[in-house]
């Protein structure tokens, strides 16, 4: 569940129908130890530039010819909006932390321009991990269009900018709700602009409150720190409409995570997402909540704490101006309340088939989720080989009631030989969960306080304890339909006894039965519409588990 990158939709991208232009992709490395596999640059412009493909760290390198620290490429691509990074090394263990006044939105970290033929076609050299280039501050500016721009799409202009007032040489890119901006880098100064909903006089705002303009332009005034400007209506001093008061919060109370040192932070467009909003819980009793204000429109949040992430999709928030909201306590992790049972911690084994795959000398299979430190691929944990095709590594002490988790095999995380699993594991076996635009991931959800084992194929739904008949006839259990309205059916393969469970996204177990038979029926009578897990273990203590929705 690599979170580098998020392709904006076309109407960010503000593509000009015009020819490739040079770009100038610049990085000072003055005060780092530059590695000895050298320095590059990786983004979504790469293919468009002749490398293989994408995101690749390894692949497109800078250099620097006259030794002064700045590493720089050119490189040929068409107009458009292009997110990268720089890395030291070859690997994403190697990439630059990018400050918040820097980064693009949308949920990911990564830096942004938009090309065009009238823009500066360059990134300056910007330090390594830095807002901006030695001498220079980073600013981002925000305006509030609540009906869209013009067709060009909307721009901003100033002495700030380079070319200065320029109307159609420095677009916006839409964060959310029409919500416009653009990062970019100056010197300490005072300065003018104003922003346009198209690229043309004509466009451009001309009636600013004298109480924040001057000459009929914004001013703004830089001395040495990155600025953020909050969002402001088109030709007004503030935000657009009435703010709401919504209060969100989150129960942590079965997350098993040590909340000592970080907390735990709001993070989304709800925030600008960056490093998110601290959250507080001050009467300690495991329920951490904000309220902010908040104005109309569709938002998109989810919590974090240090560097775990939910491993959940993006919740869903929608605004309506003026009406306040207290949202419902979502348990971490999940959709719904937390459950008011609680397993104790116990060894949970993850084993993964890996004998249809080739693996080359050197590679290791890895597992990686949101319970391992750090989360996903920065923690990915080595397993071991068992020698028959299988893969294992065992989670001493498992504590949350559900986790979210994928394997993968190569030499180390983010290293060209690096395979991730990448199925549809919601709808293709019902072993996982939707992921939004990323992959699906899979879930494993804990139904008592007994150590337990899961086992699965690379890549696949099914079970991978090979050559044991009983395993192979659980595999070929049905489960319908799905999704379900009044009757939940299960089918077997052949006559025998199973353990069934069912448990909802928190784990808490809403069915349990002994059966002696080739068929189960389940009366709906009492489940609220979600997501839920049905969990059958035969005779022979084969799992499998299977996700089901309530409609």
């Amino acid at each position: 569940m690599r979170k580098f990158y998020l392709l904006l939709p076309l109407a960010m991208l503000t593509t000009l129908a015009m020819g490739q232009i040079d770009f100038t992709f610049e990085v000072d490395m003055n005060g780092e130890t530059v590695s000895a596999n050298g320095v590059h640059v990786a983004g979504n412009f790469q293919d468009e530039a002749g490398a293989p493909g994408d995101w690749d760290p390894g692949t497109t390198e800078l250099t620097d010819d006259d030794a002064d620290g700045i590493y720089s490429l050119t490189v040929n691509i068409p107009a458009g909006g292009y997110e990268y990074k720089f890395i030291n090394g070859i690997s994403w263990d190697d990439q630059e932390g990018i400050p918040v006044v820097s980064q693009v939105g949308f949920g990911n970290s990564n830096r942004y321009f938009q090309l065009t033929a009238d823009g500066y076609s360059g990134t300056g050299a910007i330090v390594f991990g830095g807002s901006a280039p030695s001498g220079m501050t980073a600013v981002k500016v925000q305006v509030d269009l609540p009906d869209g721009p013009d067709a060009e799409g909307a721009h901003v202009a100033g002495d700030i900018f380079t070319p200065n007032w320029t109307p159609s040489a420095t677009p916006l890119y839409n964060i959310s709700n029409n919500i416009y901006a653009v990062s970019f880098h100056v010197i300490d100064g005072d300065y003018s602009y104003k922003f346009l909903t198209g690229n043309d006089w004509g466009s451009d705002e001309t009636a600013i409150p004298d109480s924040c303009s001057s000459g009929g332009n914004r001013t703004i005034t830089i001395a040495g720190e990155d600025v953020i400007v909050d969002p402001v209506c088109f030709n007004a001093c503030g935000p657009c409409g009435v703010a709401s008061s919504i209060t969100i919060k989150v129960d942590m109370t079965l997350a098993c995570i040590d909340l000592t040192s970080n907390g735990v932070n709001l993070m989304g467009t709800i925030t600008d997402w960056g490093t998110g909003t601290p959250m507080n819980d001050d009467d300690a009793d495991g329920i951490w909540e904000i309220t902010l204000n908040v104005q109309a429109g569709d938002w998109e949040y989810k919590f974090k704490t240090g560097d775990v992430w939910e491993g959940i999709d993006n919740r869903a928030l929608t605004v309506v101006e003026g009406e306040d909201q207290v949202l419902e306590v979502d348990c971490w992790n999940s959709t719904v309340p937390c459950s008011s049972a609680a397993f104790s911690p116990a060894d949970v084994t993850f084993t993964v088939n890996l004998a249809d795959s080739t693996l080359e000398a050197g590679e290791f299979a890895w597992l990686m989720g949101d319970f391992t430190a750090p989360s996903w691929q920065d923690g990915a944990i080595q397993m071991t080989d068992n020698g028959d095709g299988t893969w294992s590594h065992t989670v001493m002490d498992f504590c949350p009631q559900s986790g979210r988790y994928k394997f993968a095999f190569g030499v180390n995380a983010g290293d060209p030989s690096w395979t991730e699993e990448n199925a549809e594991f919601q709808q293709d076996g019902g072993c996982g969960e939707d992921n939004g635009a990323f992959p699906d991931n899979r879930v494993v959800v804990r139904t008592s306080n007994d150590a337990f084992e899961v086992c699965y194929t690379f890549n696949t739904c099914d079970a991978c304890i090979v050559g044991i008949a009983e395993e192979e006839s659980l595999n070929r259990l049905e489960i319908y339909p799905n999704p379900v309205n009044d009757v939940i059916n299960i089918a077997f393969d052949q006559y025998a006894v199973y353990t069934v469970r069912m448990m909802d996204i928190s784990g808490k177990v809403v069915y349990s039965n002994v059966v002696n038979t080739d068929k189960v029926r389940i009366e709906n009578n009492t489940l609220v519409s979600g997501v839920y897990f049905v969990q059958i273990v035969d005779a022979f203590n084969n799992t499998i588990t299977k996700k089901i929705i309530v409609k």
